[in-house]
């Protein structure tokens, strides 16, 4: 049995959004109680660009600081805050603090509020990371077969005991090689999904919060179907364990 740590993959990063007016002038008080004035901050990007009302942005100030033992100059990016979009146009858009770094968190900030100039990028929310096991199907079962193998046992008790939170949600996928009828693939890969997923649901304490099945055919190789080895490759049982999003 193989296991692979699948790590998440972070979305796009968008192009960097600045600060480019106020309809107000700007407190540049320190702000230590965490609040501001409710003041309109005029972005140079808009619905062209992605924005959307509602979507939070994180606020960051470009500073200039001096390395202690060389002296040299270096560019930092420090966090100042967050704001959030109230209303969109297609070139620009109008945001407000929606909160500031404290004080004593970025303590070579001198102005803790949003200022023009600063730059923005969107918050984003990384999905929840996710442990793959790939299993040959010929530990579970035999060729053509959908009935586990009584040696498959022993394997699956150890997939339940990888599980670490009842809050866990198991996604159980059933692959074959492309040899055969398409549908009759799809068929098999559903039956064999299911079987280790009934087999899971009897272990006492059940695993995974959820346990759901798919199959998928021949639709998704991870090797060659020309040579024999990929098509064993590719006849497999893959589980993917996820974090309940209330964890993250």
């Amino acid at each position: 049995m193989l296991v692979v740590a699948v790590q998440a993959i972070p979305p796009a990063s968008a192009k960097d959004y600045r600060i480019i007016s106020v309809e107000q002038d700007i407190d540049m008080g320190d702000n230590d109680d965490n609040s501001a004035p409710a003041m309109d901050f005029y972005l140079n990007a808009g619905r062209k660009d992605g924005i959307e009302i509602e979507m939070l942005l994180d606020v960051y100030r470009p500073k200039l600081i001096e390395t202690r033992f060389t002296l040299e100059k270096k560019e930092i990016s420090i966090l100042v805050g967050k704001v959030k979009v109230i209303d969109v146009h297609e070139d620009i858009s109008i945001a407000r603090i929606d909160s500031l770094e404290s004080f004593s968190s970025n303590p070579i900030i001198r102005y803790q509020t949003v200022m023009i100039g600063d730059y923005l990028k969107p918050v984003t929310i990384s999905p929840p990371k996710k442990s793959t096991m790939i299993i040959p199907s010929n530990i579970l079962f035999d060729f053509d077969r959908w009935q586990m193998k009584p040696q498959a046992f022993s394997v699956l008790i150890k997939v339940a005991e990888f599980i670490k939170s009842p809050d866990e949600i198991m996604v159980i996928e059933g692959h074959t090689c492309n040899m055969g009828n398409k549908d009759y693939n799809l068929r098999l890969s559903r039956k064999r999904a299911e079987s280790v997923a009934a087999f899971l649901r009897t272990i006492k304490n059940s695993p995974g919060k959820q346990i759901i099945t798919v199959g998928y055919g021949d639709e998704i190789p991870i090797a060659s179907n020309d040579t024999e080895a990929g098509r064993a490759k590719n006849r497999r049982v893959e589980i993917k364990i996820i974090p309940s999003k209330s964890k993250n």
